[in-house]
């Protein structure tokens, strides 16, 4: 199964069992095929917010795009109940969709992420892991241990591993393991407290 089904899958889930009345979308990369996905699945039970960095023209009810930045998220602190951000995270600072070259834009944008959250908020990140290492201008590969370091202080709930092959890992899956990944993909399911 490719790792972005995964990554709509999981969430999928965790949505289904927590029933917010809202869920934020927080987009950079162009995946339009999974918000596609996510929103003829989401839709049915809670209302769509999407932010992204380029203009989206659809009307579709109960889908409320805004465009904004990821370094500038257009939400007050601690205003969002329940977010993700698929595979945007390793593209911030390389300049690839029109942000700004900027090294230690990952990090800017984890705090952004941090500040929109609310406590007892909820976030699924989906992120490459593996030898840690940028491909620049394409996208950075983190170690699991910097991803949890770089969103402290949210606490990680649930972690799932996607491996080089595209295969769900078992949960027992450790960060020494995802660490030899060349291209593998962490899911890490946090909440602040």
């Amino acid at each position: 199964m490719p790792y972005l089904a995964c990554c709509c899958l999981i969430l999928l889930r965790k949505l289904i069992n927590l029933r917010p009345y809202r869920f934020f979308i927080v987009i950079f990369a162009n995946i339009y095929p999974s918000i596609a996905i996510l929103r003829a699945h989401i839709l049915p039970f809670c209302e769509v917010i999407y932010v992204d960095i380029r203009p989206l023209n659809q009307d579709i009810e109960g889908f409320v795009f805004k465009q904004g930045s990821i370094l500038n998220l257009p939400f007050d602190d601690n205003s969002i109940p329940s977010l993700s951000c698929l595979h945007v995270i390793e593209h911030i600072g390389l300049g690839r969709y029109g942000d700004p070259v900027e090294p230690d834009g990952y990090l800017q944008a984890a705090r952004e992420l941090v500040r929109v959250l609310q406590p007892g908020g909820i976030m699924l990140l989906g992120i490459p892991v593996g030898k840690e290492r940028l491909c620049f201008d394409a996208h950075r590969i983190f170690d699991p241990q910097t991803v949890v370091k770089i969103f402290q202080p949210l606490v990680l709930e649930e972690l799932r591993f996607i491996d080089d092959n595209g295969n769900m890992c078992s949960q027992d899956t450790t960060f020494q393991e995802a660490q030899e990944f060349r291209y593998g993909c962490g899911l890490f399911l946090f909440y602040k407290i």
